[in-house]
């Protein structure tokens, strides 16, 4: 049950960024949104995200991680009855920066609850089981979103967000019992001053490293993600149905990344699967700019290529992340923290990058240069020790 609720928390964030994106033109015309106004229906999301996961950090030596998660979940639910029937455009923006208010802290929440709830070989497969099937939402919340706004009309999707958020909260509450014991271990965070924590975190080499390995391959995914239309429509002349598939379809390598390690990771080679993963996401990038000298069509080499870049991801990603957390265990929840700022600021810096090439050359191109870095970074964390205890 505690793994499902982890579940559901992450996909009420996931299902938030895609569920209301096919019914977005009709809400632009009640509301009389301008190109502008569309761009900051995910940026105002977003930054309420990152707001989040800036100072929940700071909250850990107030609140335990379970009252976070309940007022998260309540903020995000106030913020979905203000876009539910907005009266103007603002209240409807408004209430999507709440939504990310509220939904920001719940991966850092449930990565720093993964800590406490498992240990050894059984958090690695659930963080692993957790994170691929979560990985699969925003590849659907689309086709759901589409389904809901033709058979429900066009508020069915905060309807929908309410509904689930309702429930979870209820699922929370009744097995509030499976929470007391990390509640205890909170009660230990907070004798420590915040800053403190935050300085022993940072003083942890293994943990910055691991957190800029996990940064880079998933900035090295984004920027494909957030370029692709572009370069599939625009460069390739793909239609918005084949671009949107190609897309869709790349995710279900991070997802069978994420299920073999599951499978085959363990204490003794948990750091040589980021180490093989890293390999393959550089090998996947250059093998990408065989699409100047191999005699088939671009988008099927984007499509086999990225969906073996998503693969390397999906070794890399989920345990770079887990293990960072598990070196600095004793404060998971600030660790968690700062693990999502600087992944975060990875993403803003790298996705924003332009090299004054075309926008296919330039993602392969930061794709690699990010895979390198991260390989370094690997190999030094290798040469440090072989083995990591978690």
């Amino acid at each position: 049950m505690i793994t499902f609720l982890f579940f559901l928390i992450i996909a009420i964030a996931q299902l938030s960024l895609g569920l209301s994106l096919p019914s977005l033109p009709e809400i632009s015309e009640l509301l009389h949104f301008n190109e502008i106004d569309e761009a900051n229906y995910t940026l105002y999301f977003l930054c309420g995200i990152f707001i989040s996961q800036v100072f929940v950090g700071f909250l850990f030596s107030r609140l335990s991680k379970f009252k976070l998660i309940i007022l998260g979940l309540t903020i995000f639910l106030f913020g979905s009855t203000l876009t539910i029937s907005p009266c103007s455009g603002n209240v409807f923006l408004l209430g999507r920066a709440i939504q990310g208010v509220g939904v920001g802290s719940s991966t850092v929440l449930v990565r720093a609850l993964l800590k406490d709830f498992f240990s050894g070989k059984q958090y690695l497969m659930t963080g692993s089981k957790l994170y691929s099937y979560n990985a699969l939402i925003p590849a659907v919340s689309p086709v759901i979103g589409a389904f809901i706004y033709v058979y429900f009309g066009v508020n069915s999707a905060p309807y929908l967000l309410s509904l689930i958020t309702l429930v979870v909260i209820l699922l929370l509450l009744i097995n509030r019992r499976e929470f007391l014991f990390t509640e205890r271990k909170d009660r230990l965070e907070a004798n420590y001053k915040t800053r403190c924590q935050y300085f022993s975190i940072i003083k942890n080499k293994t943990f910055l490293g691991l957190t800029v390995v996990s940064g880079l391959i998933y900035s090295g995914e984004i920027v494909f993600i957030s370029r692709s239309q572009t370069i599939l429509q625009k460069e390739l002349l793909e239609t918005p149905v084949v671009a949107g598939s190609i897309v869709t379809f790349t995710i279900f390598g991070f997802f069978i990344g994420a299920q073999l390690s599951k499978k085959i990771v363990t204490n003794k080679n948990i750091i040589k699967i980021i180490h093989s993963g890293v390999l393959i996401c550089l090998l996947s990038s250059v093998l990408g700019f065989g699409y100047k000298s191999i005699p088939i069509n671009t988008s099927i080499v984007i499509f086999f290529t990225m969906s073996l870049y998503m693969f390397g991801a999906g070794l890399v990603y989920i345990n770079a992340s887990l293990l960072a957390i598990s070196e600095v265990a004793k404060f998971s929840g600030v660790a968690s923290s700062l693990l999502s700022i600087f992944q975060g600021a990875l993403v803003l810096i790298v996705a924003n990058t332009k090299l004054g090439i075309s926008m296919l050359d330039e993602y392969l191109v930061i794709q690699i240069l990010c895979s390198l870095l991260a390989l370094l970074i690997i190999i030094c964390l290798v040469k440090k020790r072989s083995e990591y205890v978690l």
